[in-house]
């Protein structure tokens, strides 16, 4: 499907430019690096809260299954 595709690849895309970006704390005098996980879902047709339910389980399995990493969430049985 074309636009699980390009969830994926901006996903991934988001993952790089984080994972290439430093931030600079002039009080502390560090620069830190940041990571992001993400979790991702493609409507369909279910209600709100089933459909943020979907995306938020992929992202607590991003999170567990490391640092930058971008889970789609399982899609629906067709109904």
């Amino acid at each position: 499907n074309r636009d699980e595709v390009g969830a994926k690849m901006f996903a991934d895309r988001l993952l790089r430019h984080v994972d290439e970006d430093l931030v600079v704390h002039t009080e502390l005098e560090q620069v830190l690096k940041a990571s992001v996980s993400i979790g991702y879902a493609q409507y369909a047709g279910e209600g709100a809260r089933a459909f943020y339910g979907r995306a938020d389980k992929a992202l607590y399995d991003a999170k567990r299954s490391g640092r930058a990493r971008a889970v789609a969430a399982i899609k629906l049985a067709a109904q």
